[in-house]
């Protein structure tokens, strides 16, 4: 490797070429974890769109931080990755640095990836899981600064719990030439309907439904709803303003015209719910988190504790989309593999399939919707948080992106 911060082109490998060798960097590994449902595959080939694919790079090394307890505690009975890199004959390391350098001073890989997410990590009073996203990335830069070699870095999800953390994450890659990625699996799941926002057309409004926690599905919420709206005329503004609201509050916004009632209905229309499971949704908890982008235009993340399923809608003055997301369930989690696949493809050529700046808003507007749903809480009124940090503006040509189209060859979520 190259003792100077490597370019992007430095970084690719030609097909015929060897195999990336990657270190994976993770937090815990048990049944059904994020580690499970990416590093399994890089280990052992995934079913890609009904056939086995073999993986595109090589696992050589890992650092597993706690022994995996899916209910957030530190219990080695559910831990599996120890017995699948003995199996696979990969090594574990006590740190970050000696994973890099498989035990030796310096790197000795070509692309790291980290996992930062489950584990039994404290929770601050906002309601957000300190998942220790940037030190792990930090430990991953430090070492390559120190060894005068830089490699592609994948991060799971978000990049960091808290935004100026996000910022600083990026900003030191940008420093040391280090390609870095980072994202969600929804995004890149099947969808019906409208297959996405026709790009150029102007937007006005926008509202994504899902399910799951305010903290941990949020990022899956924002960066779905992203990656419709980054397709608008002008591309992404950035954003001046972030509102969340939960319970009570957060049914009021629906049910009083805060949230676009029309767009709220025709994105809940997409995912087909019974009689039952409208009245079950209804008497479920709820979170609403309001964007205002720079540019006008508004996005509504509605959160339903009760649903088990993703909905977008969106609207502009000439044209509106409505389209279901299926995410399917496990064990096969298969839009899961869509995920490794660009992660491969980004080990291979150091290009990130979609923009840093994506996730890097979505990191932010995550963090302030938490803390703002906090203040609307603790004031009893709704408490938007100004974001002038958030000036964030990108475009994005989504062509190369590989994602799933029409539907999963197994059932999603029933």
């Amino acid at each position: 490797m190259s003792s100077t911060p490597a370019t992007t082109a430095e970084h690719k490998a030609t097909p015929a070429g060897p195999k990336p060798r990657v270190a994976v960097i993770l937090t815990t590994y048990f049944r059904g974890s994020h580690s499970d449902v990416v590093v399994g595959r890089l280990l052992d080939g995934y079913i890609f769109e009904g056939k086995h694919q073999e993986p595109q790079v090589e696992v050589v090394s890992a650092y597993l931080e706690l022994l995996g307890d899916p209910y957030g505690g530190d219990d080695p009975r559910h831990d599996i990755g120890v017995g699948l890199f003995e199996q696979f004959g990969i090594p574990m390391f006590d740190s970050v640095a000696e994973a890099l350098g498989l035990g030796e001073p310096g790197v000795a890989v070509d692309a790291v990836l980290v996992i930062g997410e489950h584990g039994g990590y404290e929770e601050n009073m906002y309601g957000q899981r300190l998942y220790p996203r940037k030190r792990l990335v930090d430990a991953v830069i430090s070492t390559m600064w120190g060894a005068g070699q830089f490699a592609p870095v994948f991060t799971d999800k978000q990049l960091a719990w808290r935004t100026r953390d996000a910022f600083r994450m990026v900003e030191d890659c940008r420093r040391f030439g280090v390609p870095l990625m980072a994202g969600s699996s929804i995004p890149l799941a099947w969808r019906t309907g409208d297959e996405t926002w026709p790009a150029g057309a102007t937007m006005d409004a926008a509202v994504v439904v899902g399910f799951g926690g305010a903290d941990i599905y949020g990022t899956h919420l924002l960066e779905l709803g992203q990656s419709f709206t980054e397709r608008r005329a002008g591309g992404e503004s950035g954003v001046e303003q972030v509102l969340g609201l939960t319970g009570d509050q957060a049914r009021a916004a629906l049910n009083e015209g805060r949230v676009d009632r029309g767009l709220y209905q025709a994105a809940l229309a997409t995912v087909d719910l019974s009689p039952e499971h409208e009245a079950r949704i209804a008497e479920s908890g709820i979170d609403v988190f309001e964007v205002i982008h720079r540019d006008g235009l508004r996005t509504w993340i509605v959160i339903h504790e009760g649903l088990n399923r993703f909905g977008v809608a969106a609207r502009g003055p000439h044209i509106s989309t409505a389209t279901r997301v299926w995410a399917q369930r496990g064990p096969a989690f298969g839009h899961f593999s869509y995920l490794v696949r660009n992660i491969e493809r980004f080990f291979v050529s150091g290009k990130p399939a979609w923009p840093t700046e994506r996730v890097l808003l979505v990191s932010g507007i995550l963090d302030a919707a938490m803390r703002s749903r906090h203040a609307s809480q603790a004031e009893g009124t709704p408490a938007p948080v100004a974001t002038p940090e958030l000036d964030t503006t990108y475009q994005h040509d989504d062509s190369a992106v590989i994602h799933a189209h029409g539907l999963p060859v197994i059932a999603d979520s029933e």
